[in-house]
């Protein structure tokens, strides 16, 4: 039997007041645990929206914490193709609320490694010591793999003796 059905057959089709219509739903003990009362329902109502409300921050504090990582993780990157020699010495040194997340690209993050640079020069490198040397052609080095004769002399001493390692 549905429940139109059952209610059918409880008022028969007449106009009733609700309390009379909780009153014959009270002396019906088959259907009474199926209908919940505006308190119950009142009181669902309100559990409900605050579990909603508290889903909705959780999934707004993981929306913000997603953009951070991002952040940091793009300004890692920029660090690192600026030559940075040390990360970590570098962002100690940056200006975080100079640098924004905007549609998706850094926004501050170039004048900021130029005033480190300006600065701390030593914190960064020769973008061309990041490279492997070409492949050797035809047997022969690119570039000398011992290159110690040259040092020796940039440093003032004496040529290798023949012999020596």
């Amino acid at each position: 039997m549905t429940d139109i059905q059952r209610l059918k057959e409880i008022f028969a089709g007449e106009a009733i007041s609700f309390d009379e219509f909780s009153q014959r739903l009270n002396d019906r003990p088959d259907i009474l645990g199926e209908y919940a009362d505006a308190q119950d329902l009142a009181a669902v109502s309100a559990k409900f929206e605050a579990e909603k409300a508290a889903r909705e921050k959780d999934a707004a504090d993981f929306a913000n914490e997603m953009a951070a990582m991002r952040r940091d993780m793009m300004v890692d990157m920029e660090l690192t193709k600026s030559g940075a020699k040390n990360i970590k010495a570098v962002r100690a040194l940056l200006n975080e609320e100079a640098i924004t997340l905007q549609d998706g690209s850094l926004c501050g993050i170039e004048q900021e490694i130029e005033r480190i640079g300006k600065d701390c020069p030593y914190l960064f490198g020769s973008r061309a010591a990041w490279f492997n040397p070409p492949a050797p052609k035809a047997g022969a080095a690119a570039v000398s793999v011992d290159e110690s004769e040259r040092w020796r002399t940039e440093a003032g001493l004496p040529a290798k003796r023949s012999g020596e390692k």
